[in-house]
């Protein structure tokens, strides 16, 4: 009751903890007093099923972390959220999403709807990336298959130095024992 207009609020997984995104596409036009009210929804999902401990930091979603940044919606809906008993943390930008910096970010349903989407996509691209790199050659295949094995699938092929992490001064030779270990155990 009193609620101006309901929000899709989306638990949005990420490497620090998962995080609310509300409004995730419902109301792509708001006022500033639907973002305070999706704030405070938010926040109560997060505490209630997200299970986080005192009071959820909510971050409102901007083109810049200082106060006065921002479009007028961001602007007019800042001083509201300020002047509340929500723990409100300020301006966020896209780069913070995934910190774990805050537990509830309020935007527009336009807004909310955009970033989602475009999680959705990133994570299905690197799902792609992932698989195409970890079956590039018989040396990855073996590396993705003893990580499998440990129960530590890894995103960085840690068996084969390859030019992406741990690289050698001498590539070859790193490679050339792993063939020879490989011949041996194989022969």
């Amino acid at each position: 009751e009193g609620v101006i207009r309901p929000a899709i609020g989306a638990v949005i997984p990420s490497p620090a903890k998962p995080f609310v995104l509300i409004d995730a596409g419902a109301n792509p036009d708001c006022t500033p007093e639907m973002l305070l009210q999706f704030a405070v929804m938010g926040s109560v999902y997060a505490k209630e099923l997200l299970g986080c401990e005192g009071s959820p930091r909510i971050g409102l979603m901007s083109n810049g972390e200082e106060d006065e940044k921002g479009n007028a919606l961001t602007k007019a809906t800042f001083p509201l959220l300020k002047q509340t008993h929500l723990n409100f943390a300020g301006n966020i930008e896209g780069h913070d999403l995934f910190e774990g910096e805050v537990d509830v970010v309020v935007c527009d349903g336009f807004t909310g709807n955009v970033i989602l989407k475009t999680c959705e996509n990133v994570a299905h691209a690197m799902k792609t990336w992932m698989k195409e790199a970890f079956t590039a050659s018989l040396f990855r295949k073996i590396g993705a298959a003893m990580g499998q094995a440990l129960g530590v699938p890894c995103v960085t092929n840690l068996w084969i130095p390859d030019g992406y992490k741990d690289t050698p001064i001498d590539r070859g030779a790193p490679r050339q024992r792993l063939v020879d270990s490989l011949d041996q155990v194989f022969a």
